[in-house]
């Protein structure tokens, strides 16, 4: 018999002569050796051969050899699935070959296989020619699925603000913040720095040791600056003057300022640092202010002065051809001093008295037309009318007559314009 190994497949015993006969012995059933069955060692095996009443047998030693014994044992059988491919070692004794999915391997990669268990046998011959495998499993694990949602921007100088946004968070892992020196590795994000963008990482390790990372800035918005000045096209006019626009513009370091009237209570009426705008008809006060999302600034104001007009107003009678007619000033101003009237009689002359006297050279209704100055140099207009009569010439004829008769009387009085009314009176 040839020597066998203690690992080899069972088989069926052959080499007796006359053939047809039976073997016996350790480890043989019906004519078949399993060597697993009794081990390493040396078996003597007996083929017996009968032939009617007469049999005969002879004996030979089989020798079963020991396999070797091999192990598989990795230093390190967890892998992530990013890890640099690796040299297989581990298998005992040395000089063995390395198995995977049937193929022959000395590197075993894990980003070419992914994340999932996998076998890798390990097969080792002696020099007698017996062999044997081991297995163990090498396990490729998965990167953590990592997210770092949008940051809100942050006001500068609110103090610590803490960020939580970097997903996953506990779970048997551990994840850190970095990437500026204004955030620690809990997330607390220090607001007192310079405005500006701040990148940030958050970097998650799962309980396997695999790492992920996701990136994300967040914003730090500078506090809004108060103007340093303001200023207006036009700061005052008389309402008779009003400009179609006037120009509001402030200084500051902002981009952007936004205008209010009077207070804040109501919208703004612009947020740029030139602003124009149609001239108020009323005193106003302009207000400019910069607003964000981390509250207001200081404010700036200015104020536009409209000026009311005096109220030009006289009073004069109508008089008849030859008389002087007296103009009576009756302008008034409740927030000024008039200090100029301007008469136009209509007929050529003037005068800047405040309540003069004027002989008309003919009759007829006369336009006359008073403009009034206050001290702030705002006018008032006013124009109407007063009528110089005609004076009639008184005339009449009568009749002769003897005494106790009635007499008659002819008027032939006239005037160039009016009607002529009787008013006889005798005496």
């Amino acid at each position: 018999f040839s020597n066998v190994c203690e690992n080899a497949p069972a088989f069926t015993l052959s080499g007796g002569l006359p053939t047809e006969g039976d073997y016996s012995g350790p480890g043989v059933v019906d004519n078949i050796f399993d060597p697993s069955s009794v081990g390493a060692g040396t078996y003597s095996i007996t083929y017996t051969y009968s032939e009617g009443a007469c049999s005969g047998s002879d004996s030979k030693d089989i020798i079963v050899l020991a396999k070797p014994t091999v192990e598989l044992s990795f230093t390190i059988d967890n892998y992530c699935e990013d890890a640099e491919a690796i040299t297989l070692s581990g298998g005992s004794p040395a000089d063995g070959d390395y198995l995977f999915e049937g193929s022959l391997v000395t590197i075993f990669d894990p980003q070419a296989v992914g994340p999932g268990n996998y076998d890798i046998k390990y097969s080792y011959v002696n020099d007698e020619g017996c062999s044997d495998t081991a297995q163990s499993t090498l396990i490729v694990n998965p990167l953590p699925v990592v997210s770092f949602d949008p940051i809100p921007a942050v006001c500068q100088n609110s103090g610590i603000v803490s960020i939580t946004q970097g997903q996953p968070s506990g779970g048997g892992g551990t994840g850190v913040y970095s990437g500026s020196p204004n955030i620690d590795a809990d997330g607390n994000f220090n607001t007192n720095t310079a405005e500006g963008i701040y990148n940030l990482v958050y970097t998650y390790t799962d309980i396997n040791g695999c790492i992920s990372f996701a990136e994300q800035s967040v914003e730090v918005i500078r506090e809004p600056q108060a103007p340093t000045d303001i200023s207006v096209s036009i700061s005052e006019y008389c309402i008779n003057l009003k400009p179609e626009e006037i120009t509001l513009a402030c200084e500051g370091l902002d981009d952007d300022y936004f205008w209010y009237e009077n207070d804040f209570a109501g919208v703004a009426i612009g947020s740029t640092k030139t602003l124009t705008i149609t001239a108020p008809a009323v005193t106003t006060t302009y207000l400019a202010r910069s607003e964000t999302s981390c509250g207001n600034s200081d404010a700036l104001s200015i104020t536009v002065t409209v000026l009311p007009n005096p109220t030009a107003a006289f009073n004069a009678t109508d008089v008849c051809d030859g008389n002087s007619v007296q103009f009576n000033d009756a302008s008034f101003d409740n927030n000024d001093v008039i200090t100029d009237w301007n008469w136009d009689f209509g007929d050529g002359n003037a005068s800047t008295d405040q309540s003069p006297e004027h002989l008309f050279t003919g009759f007829g209704v006369q336009n006359i037309q008073l403009i009034v100055t206050n001290a702030s140099g705002c006018v008032d207009t006013l124009q109407q009318t007063v009528e110089v009569f005609d004076n009639p010439s008184a005339a009449f004829n009568l009749t002769t007559v003897c005494e106790g008769t009635a007499s008659e009387f002819f008027s032939t009085s006239s005037a160039p314009a009016s009607a002529i009314f009787f008013a006889p009176f005798f005496r």
